[in-house]
């Protein structure tokens, strides 16, 4: 089995938002690409109020992880990146909102269904330290019985909740550095999305 078996998109951010494994590629708006943004090669810089990515469309049909690594010191809610149904803005179910910061600098994972079904996790301690940290999210099923987890740096975090969902996750459209609705930006760097 090779490395990208079953990977739907990736996103080095080397010098670019282009899929290194589809053709979902990315539309860049005042995004920094630096060796001193990335943690392997290149990274992608975020300003904080005008970097965004916006990519491809993507459904899923059964199980399914995100996983990135970033690094900020953000202390204002944003999202690293967001699926959801409404593109140009549009904020619609269902939705895949993976942080960012939340409360305490916290990060979370949330899943919305499209009949507004969600199930949520977040991260046990704040992670806005300015420091690396490699997130990996899991969506266990779409259906009754699933579950969402989260890991920081290769450690499970909290207790995955169980969600019954009822709708599906058709058509969800990428938004990298803010959500959909043009708000909550992300200001820090971005790789290996």
């Amino acid at each position: 089995m090779a490395l990208t078996t079953n990977i739907v998109a990736y996103y080095k951010l080397d010098g670019n938002s282009n899929d290194a494994v589809g053709s979902n590629n990315g539309t860049d708006t005042a995004i920094t690409y630096s060796a001193g943004n990335g943690k392997i090669v290149q990274g992608a810089g975020f300003n904080g109020t005008t970097s965004q990515i916006i990519g491809g469309a993507i459904s899923i049909s059964s199980a399914a992880s995100f996983s990135y690594w970033f690094k900020t010191t953000q202390t204002t809610p944003n999202y690293v990146f967001q699926y959801n149904a409404g593109a140009a803005g549009n904020n619609q179910n269902p939705q895949i909102e993976i942080g960012g910061i939340n409360g305490g600098g916290t990060v979370f994972f949330s899943v919305k269904d499209s009949n507004a079904v969600t199930g949520q996790v977040s991260s046990n301690s704040g992670l806005n330290d300015g420091n690396w940290h490699f997130i990996v999210c899991i969506l266990n099923g779409i259906s009754t019985g699933a579950t969402i987890q989260m890991y920081v740096d290769g450690i499970s975090q909290a207790s995955p909740p169980t969600v019954n969902y009822t709708g599906n996750f058709n058509t969800m459209y990428l938004c990298m550095g803010m959500g959909v609705s043009g708000s909550y930006h992300y200001t820090g760097d971005l790789v290996e999305v």
